[in-house]
């Protein structure tokens, strides 16, 4: 059910950020905010060719990289996006998977028409609650389809942007830190041609010197959402996750004195040895997964070299680790969002074993560490109600 409320307030927004809007737009504001992009492409490197060449031609300026269009989607603005150094891969991917992949629809046309009525009606000296009727009521005599900007509006705004989901809104912030972490100019980047991830021959900057690799830690409580953001950054940036999972206290090492160590249920020495010590370097390296069922080792994961490597789980900031991360991400929740997670994902056995073991041990290590305190930003690992 759409929040009327904040939609209302997300409507007289964009038309006070937008006041050379008509009919026609506001129409095609209300499509955006109810069905999305809705752009449907059977050859994904043909899109991306054109996507490039519309990105291509945009100048960077300053402004505001996200305007929400409703409470599921937003809008990237070509423009402050180049000009904050922010990969069009990256757009182009989030756009890629906001087509595919299953949104709710919380909200129907003709309620969003509704909506702007009110609005309209609040506000003087724009478009007419009369015009506005007339313009919607000539719209849903025909089959509900997306419509163009109108001239006025080309005219006067920028229009190139892309409809995303409103989920990588809460990504901006941790992209714009890796930008900033990398040392990427906003303007005067050298560039070299390189073939990029759907086989063109692109200009690309020179961003990174052989050998600095950077790594990005998420750490966070039980259920709070860490592999879903990981998951996330992953999809979007072709970068590599290491799992803390991988790296579970085998049982042989599984002694009272260990245990109350704060973090010492964590493999650290072998974390230390196979991924520690090989971070940094600019060339694949491997490590092998430990397994649950077997209380060993099966299999090995391979991470490549790529400008980033991202270490996801509870413990990846464990002091033993040392300062090895260049951007420190903490993904927290409230308690109870987190056990009603933990109940709908596992048995009452190992409900109880969250409750009475793994999260007390994670909150003792939390608390020792400070990471809430210590780290460059805090995830919230959940939706807050409007």
């Amino acid at each position: 059910m759409v929040n009327r409320d904040r939609y209302k307030e997300i409507v007289q927004n964009h038309i006070e950020s937008h006041p050379s809007l008509r009919c026609q737009d506001l129409i095609k504001f209300c499509y955006q905010g109810c069905f999305g992009p809705r752009h449907l492409f059977k050859d994904k490197k043909m899109a991306y060719r054109f996507f490039l060449e519309e990105y291509n031609e945009v100048a960077p300026k300053d402004g505001a990289i996200i305007e929400k269009v409703s409470e599921d989607y937003i809008r990237i603005n070509f423009a402050p996006y180049k000009n904050a150094g922010l990969s069009p891969e990256w757009l182009f991917e989030m756009f890629c998977y906001t087509t595919v992949d299953e949104q709710p629809e919380k909200m129907e046309i003709e309620e969003a028409f509704l909506i702007v009525e009110e609005v309209l009606g609040a506000m003087e000296g724009f478009i007419s609650v009369q015009e506005w009727k007339e313009a919607t009521r000539k719209y849903l005599e025909g089959e509900i389809l997306p419509v163009h900007h109108s001239n006025e509006y080309k005219e006067a705004e920028d229009t190139h942007y892309r409809i995303v989901s409103d989920k990588y809104e809460k990504l901006m912030p941790i992209f714009l830190m890796m930008i900033e972490k990398q040392g990427v100019e906003k303007r005067g980047l050298t560039f070299e041609y390189q073939e990029d991830y759907m086989g063109e021959l692109v200009a690309v900057p020179v961003e990174r010197k052989k050998n600095d690799i950077l790594v990005l830690a998420i750490e966070g409580r039980a259920a709070s959402g860490k592999s879903t953001l990981a998951a996330e950054l992953s999809r979007i940036t072709k970068y590599p996750v290491i799992k803390m999972d991988h790296f579970f206290l085998p049982k042989s090492l599984k002694k009272p004195k260990r245990l109350q160590e704060p973090g010492g249920n964590i493999h650290y020495e072998r974390f230390l040895e196979e991924v520690i010590s090989n971070i940094k370097e600019d060339v694949p390296f491997s490590y092998a997964i430990f397994d649950c069922s077997t209380g060993g080792a099966n299999g090995t994961e391979v991470v490549p070299a790529t400008p980033w490597r991202i270490v996801e789980g509870a413990y990846s900031l464990h002091p033993k680790f040392g300062d090895y991360a260049d951007l420190k991400i903490f993904v927290d929740v409230n308690p109870d969002e987190q056990m009603q997670r933990i109940r709908k994902r596992n048995t009452p056995e190992l409900v109880k074993m969250f409750r009475e073991a793994w999260i007390p041990m994670e909150e003792v290590y939390f608390h020792k560490n400070r990471h809430e305190k210590n780290v460059d930003y805090i995830y919230e690992g959940y939706k807050r109600p409007y």
